[in-house]
């Protein structure tokens, strides 16, 4: 391998999510009864597995690719779009809150 590491967009967003899913076992396994954490621990314990599997080949490609650093004006408005989505589900429930945040996506970010 040569070069050194370097973090790339890709890898800070696998990172992210990394913690996301590790959290989120986490806080099932240590407050949830243990039939009501198993679907949690599993998706958790999956979802952690393969974010850690990507941030890995991530940054290893990093050190051979020329990829552009952070660009953090492409990347903010995709974090801003991710947490206003699950904030809409948090207050309005998933079915209320799902198709009307698609179609928001569709129309003013990806213009279909």
């Amino acid at each position: 391998m040569s070069g050194r590491v370097r973090l790339i967009s890709s890898a800070s967003l696998s990172a992210v999510f990394l913690v996301i899913f590790s959290g989120a076992a986490a806080i099932a396994g240590l407050s949830y009864p243990p039939t009501a954490a198993t679907m949690p621990l599993l998706v958790g314990g999956i979802g952690a597995a393969l974010c850690l599997l990507r941030l890995v080949g991530d940054l290893r490609a990093s050190r051979d690719d020329p990829e552009e650093p952070i660009d953090l004006a492409r990347d903010v408005p995709i974090y801003l779009w991710v947490w206003a989505f699950i904030i809409a589900i948090v207050a309005f429930g998933f079915l209320h809150a799902a198709a009307p945040m698609l179609l928001i996506n569709l129309r003013l970010r990806v213009r279909e």
